[in-house]
């Protein structure tokens, strides 16, 4: 049997989520550094900003509850009978 702790996935997120606050502080530095503070580049930045927040108030409202100590199983060779235990 193959089991993997729900950890794994937050772990894997958090991964995700701090490439993300990476390059959005390159781009945010870059917009700054190279003077092209237009109206339309505020507005993408906000955008973008504005969807992150949104992204994170989600994970928070909805992952509240979970058990993180809980395994989900990749394999069990229980599933498909006797089939794969010949030997």
């Amino acid at each position: 049997m193959i089991t993997i702790p729900i950890s794994f996935f937050l772990i894997i997120y958090f991964v995700i989520l701090v490439m993300l606050t990476i390059f959005f502080t390159v781009n945010f530095f870059h917009i700054i550094l190279t003077g092209t503070t237009t109206f339309s580049s505020f507005l993408a930045t906000l955008f973008v900003f504005a969807s992150i927040a949104l992204v994170l108030f989600g994970t928070w409202y909805f992952l509240q509850g979970i058990n993180w100590s809980q395994t989900i199983t990749i394999w069990d060779n229980s599933w498909f009978g006797q089939s794969f235990n010949t030997i």
